[in-house]
């Protein structure tokens, strides 16, 4: 069953047309990798869902629910969060302050619980988010949206900037959030990474969804994606 479908969705940024037509599902409770090289319109996609950019046409629908050009806050309330790229943490709050706020935010006082996916954070808890490590402050970015207990949580570009085993992982819990029922639409540069916990592989180019792949599939046929990323024509389905 999906939780997200997207459908002919047309999305422009200044004079160009970036999304064109642009149609996707996400099964309820998977891990969906959006990937594709840059300038392909990820990061327009996922601020379109989360009410960022207003589409010229087609319809972005959740849990059976038309949301197409509905403000953020209308949409967070839906239960959706964007963890965007760069983390943007409240750099001169607590890493404490910060998990608060995302609680707060969705009208919930309790956020503690959120240290069983990242202990690590507990001995920071007292310390400022703008002196973090880059791996630290993509735990606090993803433990602020998770408080506000989504049912679908959107990452651009989680393991930015990151060494290979802070990459694994972030990654690794977010795996653990899927498994709190909590649906996960991600957006990678690092392929490999990504596939090791996605479901599906949906590849954009060209401002649409060229091809969809099954987890087993995208490891099996690395060409689709070597044709996404160097810009050679992907094969029809």
């Amino acid at each position: 069953m999906s939780i997200l479908e997207i459908s002919e969705l047309v999305v422009a940024r200044g004079a160009g047309i970036v999304l064109q037509g642009l149609t996707v599902e996400v099964a309820n409770n998977e891990i969906a990798a959006i990937l594709g090289p840059n300038g392909a319109g990820k990061t327009t996609l996922l601020e379109t869902i989360v009410g960022l950019h207003r589409p010229q046409s087609g319809h972005v629908v959740f849990d059976g629910d038309d949301i197409t050009g509905a403000k953020p806050h209308q949409i967070a309330a839906r239960g959706i969060r964007l963890v965007p790229e760069g983390r943007r943490l409240f750099s001169g709050l607590t890493v404490g302050e910060n998990l608060r706020i995302g609680a707060e935010g969705a009208g919930l006082k309790e956020w503690r619980w959120v240290l069983e996916i990242f202990p690590q954070l507990q001995k920071l808890l007292g310390s400022r988010g703008g002196t973090l490590s880059g791996g630290e402050q993509q735990m606090v970015a993803i433990g602020r949206a998770l408080v506000a207990k989504p049912r679908l949580m959107i990452l651009d570009e989680p393991s930015w900037g990151l060494a290979p085993l802070l990459v694994d992982d972030v990654l690794t819990a977010v795996e653990n959030i899927r498994q709190l029922g909590t649906t996960i639409v991600l957006v990678e540069q690092n392929v490999e990474a990504a596939l090791k916990i996605a479901g599906q592989a949906h590849i954009l180019a060209d401002g649409k969804i060229q091809r969809s792949l099954g987890h087993d599939e995208a490891i099996a046929r690395p060409e689709f994606l070597r044709e996404a990323y160097l810009g050679a024509p992907i094969a029809p389905a």
